[in-house]
C-alpha cells in the first residue's frame, strides 16, 4: 500500500439501549462534590448518580480523586462543597454529616479485615444486629461457601477471605455496598476468576455498588458503567465498551488500552495522514470546522498491521516487540514521526529493525483529538 492510498475500514453502527431501561432510581447521589485538604482540591465538582443494581467503578491512575471519593460516601470524609445522597436522604454535605455507622453502607476493603478470633461465619454475621443463622447460611450459599461456617478465616485462601468479606458486607443489606480495590492483594489468576464471581453475587444480590481501581481490565471488565477520573474530576462516565472505543478526551484515550495517536492535516473529504487520506466517514463526529488545521486519529494495536514491503513504499521500522502469549504487539516508528501498535498473531514475527507497510484494519470510527 502506498502512501496515497486511501485507507479503508468497514463502518459499523451500533444500536444503543438507553441505560434507564435497565436500572431503576438512584440510589446514590453525587451533587458537585468537592473536597479540599489544605487548600488544595482533591476532588473537584464531581457529580455521578447511581442506579438501584448498578456496579458502577470509579477507575484513573494514583492520586486522581477516586479513593477520596469513596471514603466521602461512606462518611470517612467529609465534603468541602456539595452533597451526598442515598436513598433519597441527604448524609454529607459542606456543613453536616451524618455518622458512617449511620449511612445504610457497606465497605469491602482491599486487606478484607476479617477477625482472626471469630469463625466465618461469626464473621459474616458481624454486621447482623442478632444473630440468624438462617441469613448467615444463605449468605455464604450466595458467595458459594456451604459448609464454611466454623472455619477459621485463617485456614482460607485469598479468594475464600474475600468471598466471606464480601458476604460479612451484604448481610445487613445496605443500600450502597462500596468496594476498595477489591482485588489489589490476589494474584493474577485469581484476579481475573474473583472478578467474575465477585460480579456474578453483586448481581445475585441486586445490591447497589461502587468499586474502585486503578486497573482498567478489572473495571471494564465487571463494570455496568466506568466512571473515568484526573486530577480530581470526572473526565467520563459510561458504559464500558463506550468510553474505551469512543473516548471523549485524549486523557480517557491514552489512559484505556494502549493507544496510539496518528497525526494528519484535515483536507477535503478526510484526514491526510502519513499512511494516506483518512476518509472522513471514517471518524467519530465532524471534522470540517477544523479544516487546515492538524488532528490526531486514536489508533489501537488491534486497528493496524504490519506487512513487510519492498522498498521505498515502506512506511516505518519495527523498533520494538512484546510477546504476550497469544500475540505479539509490535511497536513501529514511522518515517512522518509517529510512533503506533500493531497486533500480530503469535505465529506472526518480525524481526527488530524490520521495514514495514501498516494497514488500517479497524471495523469502527475513530476518535479524533485536535493536535497538542
Amino acid at each position: 500500500m502506498s502512501r496515497n492510498d486511501t485507507l479503508t475500514t468497514v463502518e459499523q453502527t451500533v444500536k444503543t439501549t438507553p441505560e434507564r431501561d435497565s436500572f431503576g432510581e438512584p440510589v446514590l447521589e453525587l451533587a458537585d462534590v468537592t473536597k479540599r485538604f489544605g487548600g488544595e482540591p482533591a476532588v473537584e465538582s464531581v457529580s455521578l448518580d447511581v442506579r438501584e443494581g448498578e456496579l458502577v467503578t470509579l477507575l484513573g491512575p494514583s492520586g486522581c480523586g477516586k479513593t477520596t471519593t469513596l471514603r466521602m460516601i461512606a462518611g470517612l470524609e467529609a465534603p468541602s462543597e456539595g452533597t451526598v445522597t442515598i436513598s433519597g436522604e441527604r448524609v454529607a454535605g459542606a456543613r453536616d454529616a451524618t455518622p458512617p455507622e449511620q449511612r445504610d453502607v457497606g465497605l469491602v476493603f482491599q486487606e478484607y479485615a476479617l477477625f482472626p478470633h471469630l469463625t466465618v461465619g461469626e464473621n459474616v454475621a458481624f454486621g447482623l444486629g442478632e444473630a440468624d443463622d438462617e441469613r448467615v447460611e444463605e449468605l455464604l450459599e450466595l458467595v458459594d461457601l456451604e459448609g464454611y461456617a466454623d472455619r477459621s478465616p485463617e485456614n482460607l485462601s485469598g479468594g475464600e477471605r474475600q468471598r466471606v468479606a464480601l458476604a460479612r458486607s451484604l448481610a445487613p443489606e445496605p443500600d450502597v455496598l462500596l468496594l476498595d480495590e477489591p482485588f489489589s492483594n490476589l494474584d493474577v489468576r485469581l484476579r481475573k476468576e474473583m472478578r467474575e464471581e465477585v460480579r456474578r453475587i453483586l448481581k445475585a444480590a441486586g445490591v447497589t455498588a461502587v468499586s474502585v481501581t486503578h486497573d482498567q481490565e478489572e473495571a471494564l471488565s465487571i463494570s455496568d458503567r466506568v466512571a473515568i477520573m484526573n486530577d480530581g474530576r470526572l473526565e467520563q462516565v459510561g458504559r464500558p465498551e463506550e468510553v474505551f472505543g469512543h473516548p471523549e478526551s485524549r486523557f480517557v484515550a491514552s489512559f484505556l488500552g494502549q493507544a496510539s495517536f496518528l497525526t494528519g492535516t484535515v483536507v477535503e473529504g478526510g484526514v491526510d495522514t502519513s499512511l494516506g487520506l483518512l476518509d472522513d466517514s471514517q471518524l467519530d463526529g465532524s471534522i470540517e470546522e477544523y479544516r487546515g488545521a492538524e488532528i490526531e486519529v486514536l489508533v489501537r494495536p488491534d486497528d493496524l498491521r504490519a506487512i513487510p514491503c519492498p522498498g521505498p513504499s515502506t512506511h516505518g521500522e519495527v523498533v520494538h516487540r512484546q510477546y504476550t502469549g497469544p500475540s505479539f504487539v509490535y511497536r513501529v516508528e514511522l518515517d512522518a514521526g509517529d510512533v503506533v501498535h500493531c497486533q500480530h498473531n503469535h505465529a506472526t514475527e518480525f524481526d527488530h529493525g524490520t521495514r514495514v507497510c501498516i494497514e488500517l484494519e479497524a471495523d469502527h470510527s475513530l476518535a479524533w483529538y485536535p493536535a497538542e
